[in-house]
């Protein structure tokens, strides 16, 4: 039988293992897979908000601004140079 965690106890381990909340790490996991999607090119930043679970697209353009200091449209524009 399979060993199942509560939500608590794994919030608590991803603490420790991270030192951060678990948003952070997620956070971190979709923009990182945002980057990906931007640099790939095939799809455009409403679609890439969406796939990365932000379906606000200005939400998600504020949040990669924040971690990159590039908004995605920039972003593409910068890594085509």
């Amino acid at each position: 039988m399979a060993n199942f965690r509560s939500f608590d106890t794994n919030r608590r381990i991803v603490s420790v293992l991270y030192n951060k909340a678990p948003k952070f790490y997620t956070e971190k996991q979709r923009l990182e897979k945002a980057c990906y999607l931007l640099q790939s090119g095939t799809m455009n930043v409403m679609e890439i908000a969406n796939a990365v679970g932000y379906f606000n697209p200005s939400h998600f353009a504020a949040v990669f601004k924040e971690k990159y200091g590039l908004n995605p449209r920039d972003f593409i524009r910068y890594r085509s140079q």
